[in-house]
């Protein structure tokens, strides 16, 4: 018998940017593999902190932008959104993505849980994935060797799309995909995926990549620590 416990979405940037990280392991690495690592590489670079109205920290980086506020946890559900950013997860937004053009939308019209979704409207964009197409991602500490449970509410209009989990560190990963589809759905689409972290890797990484026009709804993100009860 599994039972879930709640994951606490402490945000693990900050402490991550003062460590200094490993040489990279070799192998044959796809586009996405390279883009996924690069952008986590980019998270250990101490980011920019700018502000959008003279009171919010916007920490902005080369290929991504984040707002950080511990006191709403992992804001799964896109309830908490500052400077036209959901809070708490890293972006990979229209102000850094280095070609292409889309839409960061709070959908208060469509949703599955609270009072609105997070929906991106993509006009045109690159096929590449990671930090060079629309999306977010973000990283949690993570116990190597146990199991967790992901999951997510998602529906899609023409856009071709991935959203992968992985344990990482600094310079590499090794990834599981979740969901991928360029399939439109009329009605919402619920995801549940158990992954163990590999025991290499004290990190869990989430991560939404979109890859063609169209308009994608997410909400209810959750990832839980399972725990398996002994039968008596």
């Amino acid at each position: 018998m599994r039972r879930s416990v709640a994951f606490t979405a402490l945000m693990f940037m900050a402490s991550l940017a003062a460590c200094h990280a490993p040489a990279p392991e070799v192998g044959p690495l796809s586009e996405e593999d390279v883009a996924a690592i690069e952008d986590t590489m980019d998270q250990h670079v101490e980011p920019v902190v700018a502000d959008c109205d003279g009171q919010t920290p916007v920490k902005r980086s080369q290929f991504s932008e984040y707002i950080l506020d511990e006191s709403v946890g992992m804001n799964g559900g896109f309830e908490h959104t500052q400077c036209g950013l959901p809070v708490n997860w890293i972006v990979y937004s229209p102000s850094t993505i280095p070609t292409g053009n889309y839409e960061l939308i709070f959908d208060k019209a469509d949703f599955k849980e609270g009072k609105q979704s997070l929906k991106f409207l993509v006009h045109e964009c690159s096929a590449t994935g990671g930090w060079h197409s629309p999306g977010f991602t973000n990283e949690y500490p993570a116990i190597p060797g146990e199991p967790y449970l992901i999951s997510f509410w998602v529906k899609n209009e023409g856009c071709e799309y991935v959203v992968r989990i992985g344990g990482v560190d600094a310079t590499t990963g090794q990834y599981e995909t979740l969901d991928s589809s360029k399939d439109t759905t009329e009605s919402w689409k619920l995801i549940e995926y158990e992954f163990t972290i590999p025991q290499k890797y004290e990190i869990i990484r989430f991560e939404v990549s979109i890859r063609s026009p169209g308009s994608l709804w997410i909400d209810d993100i959750k990832v839980e620590r399972l725990e398996y009860e002994s039968r008596g």
